[in-house]
C-alpha cells in the first residue's frame, strides 16, 4: 500500500479514537440532566464510529472494478501474502468491515426512531 494512504489511515484512526473518547468522556461527565435522555444517542454514535474506525484501520478496504466486476481488496495493516490461515484472516477482516459498515449506515435511522419515541412520550 502506498505510504500516503497508510499515513492517512493511521492519522484518521488516531483522530477518531481521540476525539470520540473525548466526546464519550464529556457526555458521561458534563451532560446536564435534560440532556441525559439524548446521551444514549450520542454514546451510540461514538461507539459505532470507534468500531468503524477500527475495522477500517485493520482492513483498509480498497474498491476496484475489473471487467465490470466490483472487487474489494484488503490493504490493511496485516500482510496479505500467504496461504491458509492468513488468507482466511484477510477475508474475515473484509467481511467484518462490510458488516460494521452496514451497521454504521443503518444505525442512523434507528436514532430517529428513538428520538421520536422520546419526544412523543
Amino acid at each position: 500500500m502506498p505510504l500516503p494512504i497508510s499515513v492517512n489511515a493511521i492519522a484518521s484512526f488516531s483522530a477518531s479514537v481521540s476525539l470520540n473518547t473525548l466526546l464519550i468522556y464529556l457526555i458521561r461527565t458534563r451532560s446536564s440532566r435534560e440532556m441525559r435522555v439524548y446521551s444514549v444517542l450520542l454514546l451510540q454514535t461514538c461507539v459505532i464510529d470507534l468500531l468503524h474506525s477500527g475495522t477500517v484501520l485493520l482492513a483498509m478496504p480498497m474498491s476496484a472494478v475489473v471487467d465490470e466486476n466490483h472487487i474489494i481488496l484488503q490493504q490493511g495493516l496485516l500482510p496479505h501474502v500467504g496461504k491458509g490461515a492468513q488468507t482466511q484472516l484477510n477475508f474475515t477482516l473484509v467481511l467484518l468491515w462490510a458488516i460494521v459498515f452496514m451497521y454504521h449506515v443503518n444505525a442512523l435511522p434507528s436514532q430517529y426512531i428513538y428520538r421520536y419515541l422520546v419526544l412523543c412520550r
